[in-house]
């Protein structure tokens, strides 16, 4: 019985720093960016809710000192329950991060990802490496699985 409160004080700090389900106006935020690029695939970025997916229609390029501000709309059922859970895939090795852009995104024309996470009214973005020479070994599992999510939503 000695050991159930220290437990339960484990399980508590582990939860502290990781995404869990999204909630009421918890939302997660994420895409790719291309500089030296034309067209519409360049850009893209989605935000998911409790209740949906959404695409950003102003595919504007991400500023490294600023949040997001997109102009996002619905998309299908379809596409929301291929993106459904990625929250829950979002290391804790980003959530601790200290700086905002990690590796050197989009340096060589090799692009970039934007990761925002806006949960229990709190809200961090990161500027994160396409490039996995240029990536600490655990966050490469988590870029691996957010380029192929987002080819999945840009079928």
């Amino acid at each position: 019985m000695k050991y159930v409160l220290p437990f339960l004080l484990l399980l508590a700090a582990c939860g502290a720093d990781s995404v869990t389900e999204l909630k009421g106006g918890d939302s997660i935020i994420f895409g790719q960016f291309f500089g030296f690029c034309m067209g519409e695939q360049c850009i893209e970025i989605f935000k998911l809710t409790k209740d949906g997916l959404y695409e950003d229609s102003n595919d504007t390029y991400p500023a490294r000192d600023k949040f997001y501000e997109g102009k996002f709309t619905k998309l299908s059922d379809d596409k929301f329950r291929i993106a459904a859970g990625f929250e829950t895939k979002i290391p804790s090795a980003l959530l601790n991060q200290n700086e905002r852009v990690i590796g050197q995104p989009d340096a060589g024309d090799w692009g970039g990802y934007y990761v925002e996470v806006n949960q229990n009214g709190k809200r961090e973005f990161w500027i994160v490496d396409k490039n996995q020479l240029y990536l600490p070994d655990n966050l490469k599992p988590f870029a691996g699985e957010l380029n192929d999510l987002i080819a999945k939503l840009s079928d």
